[in-house]
């Protein structure tokens, strides 16, 4: 095993894909989750084909389920939505954690001096020490241990740190903004994101415009990352739009990929660029 272990801490691959795929399967799955539930939320209608023919409602004194009043309808509707974006939500924190786990886990090998491990068991028992340290840490936390291992500043840290504010009034208080989830300058949670906007270039002049309209003739076509928020003052709901959770989601991508490519490490391990600035 002695003669292995100098191949096997040559062959350690510190891969950035690692950093960002969290990130990617939360683009895939959990936007168009959100995006049905928001749509059903929206749709649904008591006694409608959804409701088992042996559906029995665990609650007393509820209107009846085929004709309630329509504040009680909304209720529902409004409940529902809560828990779509709270899972959303917490689906983009649990994300960008496994994002940052990664993140520390390679900068702790690549700052580690290996030369002193001399069994495979010694390599996995640091990997694993290096496993539970991370599990432990909150967001701020793991920042502030992987900032050394980066090469420029991290962006994006007011988003995400948005994002989780956000996700523990969902959690909480069901979306229904708090007291404590308030900043004392702005009076109210505000949720930030960066979103993609169309553009469109002609004679030096650059214009957004929304997907199935046109374009000025001979213009040029393109993408651009804005700064864009909603501000919730304290007793209002937390409502988005499944557009919106696009864009929150997409902060999050776009924060694991900066991170990515912030790590220390060997240039052509960087990964392509595939996100807009």
């Amino acid at each position: 095993m002695g003669e292995e272990l100098p191949r096997l801490r040559a062959e350690i691959k510190l891969r950035r894909e690692g950093v960002v795929a969290p990130l990617v399967t939360l683009l895939r799955e959990t936007t168009e989750n959100v995006a049905i539930g928001l749509w059903a939320a929206r749709e649904y209608s008591p006694g409608g084909v959804h409701l088992s023919p042996d559906y029995i409602p665990f609650t007393f004194s509820e209107p009846d389920l085929k004709d309630p009043p329509e504040d009680e309808i909304r209720r529902r509707r409004q409940g529902f939505e809560a828990w779509v974006l709270k899972r959303g939500f917490e689906e983009c924190s649990k994300a960008v954690f496994e994002s940052l786990h990664e993140a520390y886990l390679f900068v702790r090998f690549a700052q580690a001096d290996l030369s002193a491990v001399a069994t495979l068991d010694d390599l996995q028992k640091f990997e694993r020490e290096v496993r539970r340290k991370a599990g432990k840490m909150q967001f701020p936390g793991f920042l502030q241990a992987i900032k050394s291992g980066l090469t420029s500043p991290l962006d994006l840290e007011d988003e995400i740190s948005s994002v989780n504010r956000v996700r523990n009034c969902l959690e909480h208080r069901r979306g229904i903004v708090g007291e404590s989830d308030v900043t004392p300058d702005e009076y109210a949670l505000v949720l930030k994101w960066r979103e993609l906007q169309l553009v469109s270039e002609k004679d030096g002049k650059v214009s957004a415009y929304k997907m199935g309209t046109l374009a000025p003739e001979g213009a040029a076509i393109g993408l651009r990352t804005v700064s864009s928020s909603r501000g919730f003052g304290v007793g209002e709901r937390i409502t988005l739009t499944a557009a919106e959770f696009n864009h929150v989601a997409y902060t999050c991508y776009l924060f694991g990929y900066t991170l990515a490519n912030s790590l220390a490490g060997p240039p052509e391990d960087s990964i392509g660029a595939s996100a807009p600035a």
